[in-house]
């Protein structure tokens, strides 16, 4: 176990202004209290970040841990590719669907069973649950109001350069897997395939892609991305911040001036600004974008999630995640990525202590979740990097002052480090390049 008097990279003692209010774990709830004959509700979660290591860490809780996933029946409404064990997907669902889940709530509860796990350490480890601004309001609709506190969520954040690089990898490899045949047998025709294993086809997303439509047979370049994805994210925050404007909620949800410290006045209101901007981009103007508002003719139909840029905006999801779930910041563990890769054993540990789960025995993170093809981007262009490192580093900074506060006034877990920012940088060249993978499959033929 960690110990309280811990002081080398961020402490689990109190911190020097109160005490911390740390998540009660002397016990895990009785079976009466998780569970009915339908089935049990899960307690943990693993939120996001996408391309932050949650696949890992379930993968870790599950072979090394006593955690277990979610198993679905045949009538379960969302069944589709997007569903696993890991990933149940159940309150960043349609709304259509979500209507049926609430017709008859237990449905939920028959996903994680008694028989398929006797510890009752269920996991729903959904990463899309952060940044969907509708999830986290879902939660207190569909979970009985005496469970809502012991619920414990996890929130990985990771580089936001590396992380979007990451998902912008992940979509080239299902665009490669999604084309036609004879569009990827023409692509790889000079190439010789040494595995027998077939690339099986997959369906994108509408937005996959912002610089070139799904059904175009050329690869974005990343730096086409960056730049298309930029400006729907500003469009998106000055149109937010116009609409506020508009309809006189000029009022700021910060603490008077006379309340705060002088020093932190100005920033504190400045930060506070930006989150509302924020929330109103993500409420009122992204979910009915349409395509002239946009610097491409791309986006279809209502948008359910945020634009991809935000995703790496983290202190907004954090604050509005607890707020709309209407937990306590103490049920929010905050880890970065970093800190995971570069000191697995100390992070799960904090995961294991924070989550009320017995100390796994091995304490490793596995790999998971690499895409390698002949299109994989492993450096940007410098131009890419600075555009992203202009638009990134005040959100950075706030969030490393926002968990200081938090922090500060005892407000997060005992488990959770110190954050000292984002240290990673993604390499850089004049010209972004690919890593030359060939794909490990073999073209039918």
């Amino acid at each position: 176990m960690l110990s309280s008097s811990s002081v080398a990279g961020g402490s689990l003692a109190a911190s020097p202004s109160g005490v911390r209010h740390g998540s009660n774990h002397s016990r895990w709830p009785s079976e009466s209290e998780q569970c009915t004959f339908h089935g049990c509700y899960p307690r943990l979660f693993i939120i996001g970040t996408q391309k932050g290591a949650t696949t890992s860490i379930f993968k870790a809780l599950k072979t090394q841990g006593s955690a277990c996933g979610a198993e679905f029946p045949e009538t379960w409404p969302n069944l589709g590719p997007q569903v696993s064990d890991k990933e149940a997907h159940v309150f960043d669902m349609a709304s259509s669907l979500w209507e049926k889940v609430l017709q008859r709530k237990s449905q939920y509860q028959e996903l994680y069973t008694k028989q398929n796990c006797p510890t009752r350490h269920f996991v729903d480890g959904t990463p899309r649950y952060s940044r969907t601004p509708i999830a986290a309001a879902r939660i207190p609709e569909l979970l009985p109001s005496h469970w809502v506190p012991q619920l414990r969520f996890l929130m990985s954040i990771r580089e936001p350069i590396a992380r979007d690089l990451s998902w912008f990898n992940h979509r080239l490899s299902a665009k490669a897997r999604a084309q036609p045949y004879a569009m990827r047998q023409r692509a790889h025709a000079l190439r010789s395939a040494s595995s027998s294993t077939s690339i099986q086809p997959i369906s994108l997303p509408d937005d996959a892609f912002c610089a070139v439509p799904n059904a175009s047979p050329e690869f974005p370049t990343y730096e086409a991305e960056v730049f298309c994805r930029k400006q729907e994210l500003n469009d998106c925050l000055a149109l937010g911040a116009r609409q506020r404007l508009s309809r006189a909620e000029g009022a700021l949800p910060t603490e008077r001036a006379s309340q705060r410290h002088p020093e932190e006045s100005a920033e504190e209101a400045s930060d506070a600004a930006r989150l509302v901007d924020f929330q109103w981009c993500l409420q009122e103007v992204w979910p009915n974008w349409d395509n002239h508002n946009s610097s491409r003719d791309v986006l279809k139909g209502k948008r359910f999630e945020s634009p991809v840029l935000a995703w790496g905006i983290y202190l907004p999801q954090i604050r509005a995640f607890i707020k709309s779930a209407k937990v306590p910041r103490s049920q929010l563990l905050v880890l970065s990525f970093e800190r995971l890769v570069t000191e697995p054993k100390d992070s799960l540990k904090r995961v294991t202590q924070f989550y009320g789960l017995p100390e796994m025995a091995d304490n490793t993170l596995p790999h998971t979740n690499t895409q390698d093809g002949e299109h994989k981007v492993d450096v940007i262009s410098c131009e890419s990097r600075s555009v992203l490192q202009r638009l990134y580093g005040e959100w950075n900074q706030m969030l490393e002052r926002g968990l200081r506060v938090d922090r500060n006034k005892g407000l997060s877990p005992p488990e959770e480090p110190v954050f000292h920012g984002f240290k990673f940088e993604v390499p850089c060249e004049d010209k972004e390049r690919a890593v030359g993978i060939e794909w490990y499959g073999e073209l039918p033929s």
